[in-house]
């Protein structure tokens, strides 16, 4: 997955937001100067972010499935433990989904 910019996330955000002044103006320029702070890190506690520090704390796990254990193996990591899981049979169907 490729990893986003700052500007890709400041324009996705940009385009997201124009919605919401389809006229421009002085709000739209306003709204564009908060943009910009936030992207600058100049807004305390809000930021825009993208997802590399979570590749980065991810990818040494990754390696490890790779260098010691065989493909049929996860690693599931919530926020108090890690859990080694080997799959030993699996069946996927999307067909009682519903709409």
């Amino acid at each position: 997955m490729k990893q986003k910019t700052m500007q890709e996330l400041k324009n996705e955000a940009m385009s997201t937001l124009q919605e919401y002044f389809p006229n421009g103006g002085r709000d739209w320029d306003n709204v564009t100067a908060v943009i910009d702070a936030i992207a600058e890190g100049k807004i305390p506690n809000v930021t825009m972010f993208t997802n590399s520090t979570f590749e980065s704390a991810v990818e040494p796990a990754i390696k490890w499935l790779n260098d010691n254990v065989h493909p049929h193996h996860t690693i599931v990591i919530t926020s108090t433990d890690a859990e080694l899981l080997e799959g030993q049979q699996t069946h996927r169907t999307e067909k009682f989904l519903k709409d």
